[in-house]
């Protein structure tokens, strides 16, 4: 076309324009879904352009309070109804009907998956219409008997359908032994034994032990006095430990236990299948003998209202002031051979032990970011007859916080950056058998997976204040997550204290006068594994009793058949307001966990705490161990210390300075923190107990209710002065040794991932 465009031209024109009109499109896309480069660049100048708004955003706070506000008293109220109005004793019927209801339940919360895993495992139970029973016998004709079954004080609490276990301690062997010397050794503690051994010669041989419930662990009890000859053990709840001094009300009037109150419990010395020990009981596992991880000799538990009938017939001398009880009418003698002639105790045990099905209801709610890290929480399901207390307060609990944690979601678009998994144990009360065969089972991936267990065994002892175990490096989140917790009770209220946090620290401050004490994590509960083998911090709240007020051992009620729902409902927290404080603070907890972009967990205060645990140990032990030539052992493991606390503080400084638009650096930042206590995993396992991989802290030898810092240590130096074992000292350096190492290990975990090997 002459003196105009071409048509050739007007084509190459058009192209060019749709071309670049496509590209500025497809760009203007790209960007308009994608967070702009920002200025927010680590000191090394990482920025990372075209990333998810999704993966670099924190946690929103207004999740908090819609979920917090969720929470229902009502709720959990009909939950605990539900729950504990029936026994479900673990492998009975009512363990598959219970697992299967919670199913249900949550599906219909809205829980993205939820399983039912059964493992095959060796429980305990007392033989049908043949009861355990204690009696006294007199030139052959019996004078006295232990009562068969608890006496019902309410019968509104009992069913014609309900089938309750008589008393009795698990996985005690069955037999009948008869003793004409029966010996008071108060709490059966190693230090009672030792004392009586030692200051009134007593020798134990064939004779049966009577020892009150309390201080530590009723397994440890058994196996001393199987260690020193006794036939037998009779326990007993004494009301020095379970009743008011000032009170003499009792259940269905008050809190406290009766007279004919008897707490059922496990005497097994290991946690899980005992024949499947440190495997996991599926269908395809090796089954051995379990006979080395159970007593040796019958226990059997009776009420104070029985012990009174044995303890009123003991010669003797008196005992100490600190070993007397408060049974009515009862002088509390050492006792030994019967005063009267042909008098004798007979013990006649029936339980058996048998292969029962026990089931784990595992729920999930999907992380939308790091799906492949899992928060878990959990509580045990079974009870040994209705359980309102231990566990349905806690599992009533949790089944609220699933609630409230789906019905924020559905009506706020939110869900958390991590997995949440849901886990209801069974048969916890015999011994942490579900939970440790789930971590037996599943260890791989929950050992490199899991960032936390939260654990709810029980949700409300008391009303008087609200307490926590937890590993050090939760420290700062339950504090965070407790002064956001309205204080149920009034009078604290109105006395200025409007947190739980504040009650909290009023009733039970630290060293430092700014926190509350954070008790530790041992065992006894369905933590223990997930801490103790394979080193996932931990942590468990609950209400409870004042401790000054109250010299008491447990809740009065502690696994007896009075532990109802009408003594939740009527007596202990009439209105569930304090039930609801306790969903509030581990739905806060669970959800903190869950949705932080970085773990709220805090190395600092898991150095501090090693420091100050450390300092103690050798301020008590230290001159002892110098003189054992164990100086230079005690220099290594303080220099380790003092390298882990500089490691801490280095990376504490490195760790405020991140590019949270660089979803490595905050992944690095997490591994860390996830994995610095598994830093302290020995694959040996303690001397002894080679369940126990945790050398930092797990139960104690010689309680395994309590928690021990560094246990291979404490308890090599435990009444070492008295230890005849030519090693003691070796076996002490060994553990230091170890330990000294571990400190070290964790250390060189928090330095820059290209230069772990720093050594100045």
């Amino acid at each position: 076309m002459a003196g105009g465009w071409s048509t050739t031209k007007v084509a190459i024109l058009g192209v060019t324009v749709f071309a670049l009109s496509l590209t500025i499109g497809v760009l203007a896309g790209y960007f308009g879904r994608r967070v702009p480069e920002t200025a927010n660049s680590s000191p090394d100048g990482v920025v990372l352009t075209g990333v998810t708004a999704k993966i670099i955003s924190d946690a929103d706070p207004r999740i908090s309070k819609l979920l917090l506000n969720e929470i229902s008293a009502a709720n959990i109220k009909q939950n605990l109804k539900d729950y504990a109005s029936h026994p479900h004793l673990a492998g009975t019927p009512a363990d598959l009907q219970q697992a299967e209801q919670l199913k249900q339940t949550w599906l219909e919360q809205g829980l993205d998956r939820v399983d039912i895993l059964g493992y095959d495992v060796l429980l305990s139970y007392p033989k049908d219409g043949d009861p355990n029973i204690i009696s006294l016998v007199k030139a052959g004709t019996t004078v006295f008997e232990s009562q068969r079954e608890e006496k019902v004080l309410r019968p509104e609490d009992i069913h014609p359908e309900d089938k309750i276990v008589p008393p009795f301690n698990a996985y005690s062997p069955a037999g009948d032994v008869e003793s004409n010397r029966l010996i008071y050794a108060n709490y059966g503690r190693e230090e009672d034994f030792h004392w009586l051994s030692v200051n009134k010669s007593v020798n134990f041989t064939d004779a049966i032990v009577l020892a009150r419930y309390g201080k530590i662990f009723r397994s440890n009890k058994v196996k001393l006095a199987a260690e020193l000859g006794a036939k037998a053990v009779i326990l007993y709840s004494d009301p020095h430990d379970y009743t008011s001094p000032t009170d003499n009300s009792s259940y269905p009037n008050s809190w406290w236990l009766p007279s004919t109150g008897v707490q059922r419990g496990t005497v097994k010395r290991v946690d899980g299948d005992p024949t499947t020990y440190l495997y996991p009981s599926l269908d395809s596992a090796y089954r051995e003998d379990a006979s080395p991880y159970l007593p040796k000799i019958p226990a059997h538990p009776i009420s104070y209202g029985d012990a009174q009938q044995l303890l009123q017939r003991l010669g003797g001398e008196e005992v100490p002031e600190s070993w007397r009880g408060s049974i009515p009418g009862v002088t509390y003698r050492f006792g030994g051979e019967f005063p009267e002639s042909d008098l004798k105790v007979k013990v006649h045990i029936t339980t058996h032990n048998v292969r029962r099905k026990t089931y784990n209801v595992i729920g999930y709610i999907d992380g939308a970011v790091e799906p492949d890290r899992y928060v878990v929480v959990g509580n045990h399901r079974d009870g040994w007859v209705y359980g309102s207390v231990d566990p349905s307060s806690a599992t009533a609990v949790m089944i609220e916080a699933s609630r409230a944690l789906t019905s924020v979601m559905k009506s706020s678009n939110w869900r958390p950056r991590r997995t949440i998994v849901f886990c209801s144990w069974g048969a916890e009360e015999h011994g942490l058998v579900g939970s440790t065969e789930f971590t037996e089972h599943f260890s791989k991936i929950l050992g490199q997976k899991a960032v936390a267990y939260l654990n709810a065994d029980i949700a409300l002892e008391g009303t008087d204040f609200m307490r926590f175990k937890a590993s050090p490096m939760f420290y700062p989140a339950v504090m965070a997550a407790a002064k956001k917790i309205p204080n149920p009770n009034p009078a604290e209220v109105a006395a200025g204290r409007t947190t739980a946090f504040d009650t909290w620290l009023y009733h039970i401050p630290s060293d430092d006068p700014t926190k509350p004490r954070v008790f530790a994590v041992g065992s006894g509960s369905d933590y223990s594994s997930f801490l103790n083998v394979l080193g996932i911090p931990c942590l468990e709240p609950r209400y409870t009793w004042n401790y000054d007020k109250w010299k008491i051992s447990s809740y009065p009620m502690y696994h007896s058949v009075y532990e109802t729902f009408f003594l939740m409902d009527n007596i202990t927290d009439p209105g569930f307001k304090y039930s609801k404080a306790v969903t509030q603070v581990w739905a806060e907890l669970v959800r903190d966990m869950s949705d932080a972009m970085i773990l709220p967990l805090d190395a600092k205060s898991l150095s501090d705490y090693i420091s100050v645990e450390s300092k103690q140990i050798f301020s008590k032990y230290g001159d002892l161990m110098r003189a054992n030539n164990l100086t230079s052992d005690m220099e290594y493991f303080n220099e380790a210390v003092a390298q882990l606390q500089k490691d801490v503080d280095d990376f504490v400084a490195s760790t405020s300075q991140i590019n949270k638009d660089n979803p490595y650096a905050v992944r690095e930042v997490n591994d860390k923190l996830m994995n610095l206590h598994r830093n302290f995993l020995d694959p040996q396992g303690l001397p002894g107990r080679p369940i126990y991989k945790n050398i930092l802290s797990s139960p104690s030898q010689f309680n395994s209710y309590a928690g021990a810092v560094f246990p291979g240590i404490t308890d090599s130096l435990h009444r070492i002065e008295i230890n005849t074992d030519p090693d003691k000292w070796k076996k002490v350096q060994k553990n230091m040794s170890i330990a000294t190492y571990l400190i070290g290990s964790a250390a060189s975990s928090l330095r820059k991932s290209t230069h772990f090997t720093r050594t100045e």
